[in-house]
C-alpha cells in the first residue's frame, strides 16, 4: 500500500524496494542467531510451544529469505545514481552528474547554489517544486517530471479502472455515460453537501 498513491515517485518505490531487500538481509542474520523478533508468530509459537527451531529448517527459512532477495533484485535493479540530481539537486557532486548536456549542467550548478530556491525544495513536494522551477529551467524541470511523472500517472489510471468497475456493475450495467461518476469518484475535491443543500432553489409548484 505504501508504494501506491498520487505524490509516490520512483524514488520513494526505490527507497522501499531498496529498504525491504536490506530488512531481509538482517533478517536472515537474526535468524541464525535463533533471533525471532522479525517473526512474531514464529516467536509466539515457539515461546507456547517451548520448543526451538532446528537448526536445518533455520536454514530452509534463511535459504527462502535469500532467494526472495534475489527476486526482488530481479525485478527491481539497483537505483539508477545518474538521476540522484533530481531529488537532491543542492547536494551534487559535479564529478558525478551524468546524462545532462553541458548547458543542462551548467544550469543544475546555477541552481544548487540559489539558496531561495534551496528554500522553496524544502518546501515543497520534488514534483512541485520541478514545476515550481519550470520557467527558469525548463530544460532540467522538463527531463527530472518525466521521470517522477509516469508513477502518479500510472496510479490514476488504475484507480480509474478500478472505479470504473465499481460504478457498472450487474445493477448498472447498462449505463452508458459514466463520465461524470468517474470525475466525482475520482476527484480529491470533498463536496460541500450543506453549502449545495442550503444554495438549492426548489422549483415553484405549478
Amino acid at each position: 500500500m505504501s508504494l501506491q498513491g498520487t505524490h509516490i515517485t520512483i524514488f520513494k518505490v526505490e527507497d522501499k524496494i531498496e529498504a525491504m531487500i536490506k530488512k531481509l538481509e538482517l533478517w536472515s542474520l537474526r535468524l541464525s542467531k535463533k533471533n525471532y523478533d522479525p517473526f512474531p508468530n514464529l516467536k509466539n509459537f515457539i515461546e507456547s510451544t517451548e520448543e526451538e527451531l532446528s537448526d536445518k529448517d533455520s536454514k530452509y527459512f534463511i535459504q527462502h529469505m535469500g532467494d526472495m532477495q534475489r527476486s526482488f533484485r530481479d525485478y527491481f535493479p539497483v537505483p539508477d545514481i545518474s538521476r540522484n540530481w533530481i531529488r537532491q539537486p543542492f547536494e551534487i557532486d559535479i564529478h558525478q552528474i551524468n546524462g545532462l548536456t553541458s548547458l543542462e549542467e551548467d544550469s543544475l550548478v546555477e541552481m544548487s547554489t540559489d539558496t531561495s530556491l534551496k528554500m522553496q525544495f524544502n518546501q515543497k513536494s520534488l514534483e512541485h517544486f520541478w514545476l515550481h522551477v519550470r520557467k527558469d529551467y525548463p530544460q532540467l524541470s522538463s527531463k527530472a517530471l518525466k521521470v517522477l511523472i509516469p508513477f502518479p500517472t500510472t496510479y490514476l489510471c488504475e484507480k480509474a479502472f478500478s472505479a470504473l468497475v465499481y460504478i457498472k456493475n450487474k445493477f448498472r450495467n447498462r449505463l452508458e455515460n459514466v463520465e461524470s461518476e468517474l470525475r466525482l469518484k475520482l476527484s480529491s475535491i470533498e463536496p460541500d453537501v450543506q453549502k449545495l443543500v442550503t444554495e438549492m432553489q426548489h422549483q415553484p409548484s405549478h
